[in-house]
């Protein structure tokens, strides 16, 4: 990968400390007993994941929109990047809506300062999570403990893998009703057989791929001599990351997907990594359950924020359940600017759009222009999805627009969404370079 998605909810940000209930936690809490799971390998050298005794495929997500939806979508599983103050909240509703919990736990990252050479720092980390350990262990929501999330970036070392494996080992010895996973980004390098060789009490490999999410399964496999592989679990998986994505325009913008576009990916991987490799795949988590600043105001999201699903959604539903929702998103066939993409300050641009609704249903078209984002990279919580320029737009709801471009030079996008009533909803963007003209004011 060029980069990396380090940190998929600003999860650097947040304090290692727990809470001081570590006393209270050494007994299960009133109401709670800890439903067993296992990995195990059978006869035919294939492995299972176990819960109560019964096979279990992770059908999850990544992301904080409605488990209510995700439980009527067919999904049963959610992630979580680490633990705060927000944990026991989201334990009980998963627990509420009969859906599991990739407990994840926050190793330090070496771009962050973390040493994992550093004894001192290994062993802080090791007694937080070993509390941790104790506080959420009987939870009977909790699947797995999924230790890290791409700390091996820059850092595939011996000593990093020794620290991951002392945080297995614990888990196990404090928790013997949970399996642990590591999760790496991608497989390139060495850090697979470097889990092999440093990790035995990692049960599960966890992998992050999105641009090579329908062969990485494959590729994993033949990165350990076959037969001795650990089970894996797609952990993040969507559109091609930012960081790898090829199209972008002559001025260096991306070319984003439309949401229509995107669910093929989805698709793709799921259905080559996950279902074409039974016994060896556990399952999956589908990036990102909710709306997401990232690249741009669309890039990640499977819902825009006013709670309107896109096609990713009406995907992992038929993959999930063997059958496709009774209202389908509308289909965007085409989105372009007809002219250049380079114009001054203040030059009308027009866009088209081509869409239509499976059901046959009237759309609705909304148009929105916004400045592009700073930067590409991650973007914390709650991050602007860019300065929005309403008055660009005269009129607005039709397929075609006109858009009178801001009086400031730097890169703008054109969003169109497409609804139809029954809160379904397509969405794509097109970048436009407004060249020469006065420096935006900062914030803009």
């Amino acid at each position: 990968m060029k980069a990396t998605r380090l940190l998929p909810l600003a999860l650097a940000a947040i304090s290692l400390s727990l809470p001081a209930v570590a006393d209270q936690a050494q007994a299960p809490q009133a109401g709670h007993d800890p439903i067993k799971v296992e990995v195990r390998k059978k006869a035919d050298g294939k492995w299972e994941l176990l819960r109560g005794g019964k096979p279990y495929l992770v059908k999850g997500v990544g992301g904080d929109y409605s488990r209510e939806v995700l439980v009527a979508d067919g999904g049963n599983s959610i992630r979580l990047w680490g633990v705060d103050a927000d944990t026991r909240r989201q334990l009980d509703e998963a627990e509420k809506r009969g859906i599991t919990v990739a407990l994840g736990y926050w190793v330090g990252h070496k771009n962050n300062g973390f040493k994992a050479d550093d004894p001192a720092t290994v062993k802080q980390q090791l007694e937080q999570f070993k509390q941790a350990v104790r506080i959420y262990r009987n939870d009977p929501a909790v699947l797995v403990w999924g230790i890290g999330n791409e700390m091996e970036v820059g850092n595939d070392t011996p000593a990093l893998w020794a620290s991951i494996e002392d945080l297995a080992k614990a888990a196990h010895e404090l928790d013997p009703n949970h399996p642990t996973m590591t999760v790496v980004a991608e497989v390139g390098g060495s850090k697979v057989a470097n889990i092999h060789k440093y990790c035995p009490d990692i049960d599960i490999v966890g992998i992050n791929s999105y641009a090579g999410g329908q062969n990485v399964g494959d590729r994993y496999l033949k990165l350990v001599p076959a037969g001795t592989a650990k089970p894996y679990i797609i952990t993040e998986f969507g559109p091609p990351g930012q960081w790898e994505y090829w199209s972008k325009t002559k001025f260096g913008a991306l070319n984003e997907m439309s949401s229509t576009e995107k669910a093929t990916w989805y698709s793709n991987a799921y259905a080559k990594t996950v279902l074409g490799h039974p016994g060896e795949c556990l399952g999956s988590y589908a990036f990102f359950w909710g709306d997401k600043v990232e690249a741009t105001a669309t890039w990640y999201g499977m819902f825009l924020p006013d709670g309107c699903k896109l096609a990713a959604v009406d995907t992992m539903q038929k993959l999930w359940t063997g059958k496709a929702p009774s209202h389908l998103c509308p289909v965007i066939k085409k989105l372009a600017i007809i002219g250049p993409n380079e114009v001054g300050p203040g030059d009308t641009v027009k866009a088209s759009v081509d869409a239509s609704d499976p059901q046959g249903d009237k759309l609705k078209y909304e148009w929105v222009v916004r400045s592009e984002l700073d930067s590409y990279k991650i973007q914390e919580p709650g991050a602007s999805a860019g300065k929005a320029f309403a008055e660009a737009i005269a009129q607005n709801g039709a397929p075609q627009v006109s858009v009178k471009m801001p009086g400031t030079k730097g890169v703008y996008r054109i969003y169109c969404y497409v609804r139809n009533a029954h809160d379904a909803a397509a969405v794509g963007s097109l970048p436009v370079l407004v060249k020469g003209g006065p420096e935006p004011h900062q914030g803009n």
